[in-house]
């Protein structure tokens, strides 16, 4: 069984049918909500890897689901709508989902887009290399972890010591960073994406 956990958010049955037969033939483990409160609730309690998002729910749009989604976490969210028109994608993208698949669809470009969506998530905590690396290092680093900064923004060095000095980040090992340093960088990076300057105070 693949441990990727993928949760589905779609009320229309045949539709969602499909997509969880799909993810059945290929051992993944799937959760379901057929409304966007269940969305919220199932993507805040099981934390999965992946959302799969319907925009047209029965009780509020999905373009609010990506945004309460967004306010506290990063994960990878695929919109999958009928609506074709360049504005709803465009509107879905900005609230922050990942990418934009278009019914109907072939369990083809749904794979291949689950597939891509796995392999931009970024290194989990326990997996993250053994090394002791010098400022210059880490920073060099830390794009491996796949968090996109806006245009023309970069983690600087001036950053990092801020997030030490403000207790965001472990200090240094004499001048090495280690995978938890790695760690907790790749989460306050992750928040920035999500929080205003504002609310983070970074």
């Amino acid at each position: 069984m693949n441990k990727t956990l993928i949760l589905v958010v779609e009320d229309d049955t045949p539709v969602h049918n499909l997509i969880t037969t799909t993810l059945k033939t290929h051992d993944y483990k799937y959760i379901s909500a057929k409304n966007g409160a269940g969305a919220i609730m199932e993507a805040s309690t099981h934390n999965p890897d992946i959302v799969l998002l319907d925009l047209g729910l029965p009780d509020i749009d999905g373009v609010e689901v990506i945004e309460k989604i967004r306010s506290w976490s990063n994960m990878p969210i695929i919109v999958i709508s009928a609506r074709s028109e360049d504005s709803d994608k465009i509107e879905a993208l900005d609230a922050g989902a990942d990418d934009y698949l278009t019914k109907p669809f072939s369990v083809e470009e749904l794979l291949d887009l689950k597939d891509r969506m796995e392999r931009e998530r970024p290194t989990p905590w326990e997996e993250l290399p053994d090394l002791a690396l010098y400022m210059d290092q880490i920073i060099a680093y830390m794009p491996r972890q796949l968090i996109r900064f806006g245009e023309g923004e970069s983690l600087t060095s001036a950053m990092v010591n801020n997030y030490i000095k403000d207790g965001l980040v472990p200090r240094a090992d004499g001048k090495r960073y280690g995978p938890v340093h790695l760690g907790y960088l790749t989460a306050v990076c992750a928040l920035k994406k999500v929080l205003s300057v504002r609310d983070t105070g970074v």
